[in-house]
């Protein structure tokens, strides 16, 4: 395997073992703020959610590095980050 092979697929096992972990740490808190996820489009299949902002931006730069050969900047991945639509919030908008 030649060492850009190497550095793509050890790129996507952090992206992964990161969402895992941040769903795992979303899933044992309360609520405390927005849930929120960045995805490419449905024909590369990424994406991520979290509560974390800044865990988002990270794993959306490594993943664009990695797989786009894309360097994105704080802003432009912080601009593509989007809120989670829940059941509880849907019903919260039909009620104002």
């Amino acid at each position: 395997m030649n060492r850009k092979s190497f550095g793509a697929t050890l790129a996507l096992a952090l992206i992964f073992a990161l969402c895992s972990y941040v769903r795992a740490e979303d899933a044992a808190k309360t609520e405390q703020g927005e849930l929120k996820m960045v995805a490419c489009p449905p024909e590369c299949g990424f994406s991520c959610t979290s509560r974390n902002e800044n865990e988002l931006v990270e794993a959306l730069k490594a993943h664009a590095k990695a797989y786009h050969n894309m360097t994105l900047t704080d802003d432009q991945a912080k601009r593509m980050i989007k809120p989670v639509d829940t059941p509880a919030k849907a019903k919260d908008e039909k009620k104002g």
